[in-house]
């Protein structure tokens, strides 16, 4: 039997300790291949309206295009000129391209209501980059029919994380709202998502993100949400102040405070929307 003396290095070691520093990104950044992770192209990671086949019909004329990237992008690279919209194919449509960062998600704008019945075809180009300058490696674009009109339904709150009433809830948690449409990302920002516990009217600090398709916006608290002993009901005095702020109100631990999250307002609850609630708007103008 032949035996391996401790100063032989075996072949099929060398071998193996190759395949792996190579896999892990050789001499560029031997932990975990960062060297390639940091110049992976930008792509488009979601639309709205949706990019399918067969493509989507019906879509309502008043409204917004989006693109989701799968990484953070150079806001000044997402302009009318690299990302465009024709409706119908051939006729450039007159709009303008704003990109809301926490979201990675460039909305196009158009200047007026699109032709009705029309095939329309959305562009992002090559002229996209990453914060590292990296481009998009080939045009991205997309179609879409539209309907015979524009939509003026008010977008409404479907679906929230913590569920209404809920208790001990993590004091890292995220908090989500689902909408029954698409919305304007930039439209969902501390502003119009707050966090706010029954003892103190100032706003919890977080982030608010969106995503498309899901149609979800989360709001992320900066810090772990402290575990307080839960405040008592509101009064009788205090109720019409909590119907004017619609919302759910999830605790914190097994003995926190009661923490209302306000999200952007669901308007179907009232016939004419209450000044008092910040704006906030859906895919359409």
């Amino acid at each position: 039997m032949h035996t391996l003396t401790p100063r032989t290095t075996p072949w099929w070691l060398v071998l193996t300790s190759s395949l792996v520093i190579s896999a892990c990104g050789g001499s560029q950044d031997p932990i975990l291949g960062m060297g390639q992770l940091l110049t992976l192209a930008p792509s488009v990671s979601a639309t709205a309206p949706l990019a399918s086949n067969p493509v989507v019909t019906g879509v309502a004329t008043n409204t917004r295009v989006t693109a989701t990237f799968n990484k953070p992008m150079s806001p000044t690279s997402l302009n009318t000129d690299t990302f465009t919209l024709q409706c119908p194919a051939g006729t450039s449509t007159t709009s303008s391209v704003g990109y809301d960062t926490p979201s990675r998600v460039a909305t196009l704008t158009p200047a007026t209501n699109l032709p009705a019945g029309t095939s329309c075809t959305a562009t992002v180009t090559t002229g996209a980059q990453d914060t590292n300058g990296v481009a998009l490696p080939a045009n991205f674009s997309w179609a879409f029919v539209t309907g015979s009109s524009s939509d003026i339904t008010r977008p409404t709150v479907t679906q929230q994380v913590p569920a209404q009433g809920a208790v001990a809830a993590a004091t890292n948690t995220q908090l989500s709202v689902t909408f029954s449409e698409e919305m304007t990302p930039s439209s969902l920002n501390a502003g119009s998502f707050t966090l706010k516990t029954s003892t103190d009217t100032t706003p919890v600090p977080g982030t608010v993100g969106y995503a498309v398709g899901t149609r979800t916006a989360t709001f992320s608290p900066t810090n772990a949400l402290p575990t307080t002993r839960r405040s008592p009901p509101p009064s009788a005095q205090q109720r019409p102040i909590w119907l004017a702020m619609p919302c759910w109100p999830p605790t914190i631990g097994s003995s926190a405070p009661l923490w209302r999250l306000t999200p952007p307002h669901p308007w179907s609850a009232w016939s004419t929307p209450p000044s008092t609630v910040r704006g906030f708007a859906s895919t359409k103008p």
